[in-house]
């Protein structure tokens, strides 16, 4: 039987995994629901933002520190030429004296001097060596893509990553529906039922900015995709102009991707909740 293969797509550079919340965003948003009814609504949206970010960064946030622990380690290493040279400027003049031999001041001076200078000479020295190991270390981040259980970790929490910042989105637009019609257990079952109840309740504009936007379609079709179809692309995604990378059928997600969606999904949020609490229902 012939052997089953795939083909996993990641993004091979590491800042490309920074998290990508805003913290100013976030402040501006719950001010701007602070006395309505959607402070919860809008607090559960942000949180849940925050956390998918945290979540993509985590190998950006190991690599770094991994990085910052060598260097503070190099930069604290203080070899022992160095230490013996310190101990001889702080000992070799008392020692010489100790021994009946007294120095002239000026020449105490220039010995205590021209150690001092062997000694800034030699820690200039350990210093440039650091920082020429330190740049010329192994690359961590290089060694760890060339692992598969990595490499697939990667693919992996892009997909669900991606998923999940459009899964707190679509539910914050459905508690807004349901507000705004004073119905708690509102939910949303299918796309065309739920686009003409949120159109009734906040009109036409914010209809076509918060769900038929390009990349909110997508989105949700992907979402659709990997929730119902192990990732596969289905017609209605292949016709819109998604940049997903596909491998046979299969949607890869690129850390831009995930990045440029929060983007979005932030601004037609604070859009809808800046309606929204002007709105008596929601008082």
């Amino acid at each position: 039987m012939d052997e089953i293969r795939r083909t996993i797509y990641f993004n091979p550079e590491l800042e490309a995994y920074q998290g990508f919340f805003d913290y100013e965003w976030q402040k501006a948003f719950l001010e701007a629901v602070r006395h309505s009814k959607l402070r919860e609504p809008a607090f559960d949206l942000a949180q849940s933002w925050e956390a998918v970010s945290n979540a993509r960064q985590i190998p950006w946030l190991m690599v770094k520190c991994l990085d910052t622990k060598m260097y503070r380690g190099l930069d604290e290493l203080v070899p022992w030429d160095n230490r013996k040279i310190s101990i001889l400027r702080d000992k070799l003049v008392g020692k010489i004296e100790a021994k009946g031999e007294r120095l002239r001041p000026m020449l105490r001076k220039k010995l205590q001097e021209a150690i001092g200078e062997i000694d800034e000479d030699a820690l200039a020295l350990r210093e440039r060596v650091r920082d020429e190991v330190f740049s010329r270390n192994k690359d961590v981040w290089g060694d760890l893509i060339k692992q598969r259980a990595f490499c697939t970790s990667l693919w992996s929490s892009e997909r669900m990553c991606y998923s999940a910042l459009y899964y707190a989105y679509e539910w914050f637009l459905t508690a807004c529906v349901g507000i705004k019609r004073s119905e708690p257990d509102y939910r949303w079952f299918q796309a065309a039922v739920f686009r003409r109840d949120f159109e009734s309740a906040f009109g036409a504009v914010l209809a076509k900015d918060c769900l038929d936007d390009e990349e909110i379609l997508i989105a949700r079709h992907a979402r659709n995709a990997f929730a119902h179809r192990g990732g596969r692309i289905d017609d209605k995604l292949g016709a819109l102009p998604h940049t997903f990378e596909i491998d046979g059928d299969v949607i890869q997600v690129n850390a831009l991707h995930t990045s440029s969606l929060y983007q979005k999904l932030r601004t037609r949020a604070t859009q809808l909740a800046q309606t929204a609490a002007l709105l008596p229902e929601f008082a």
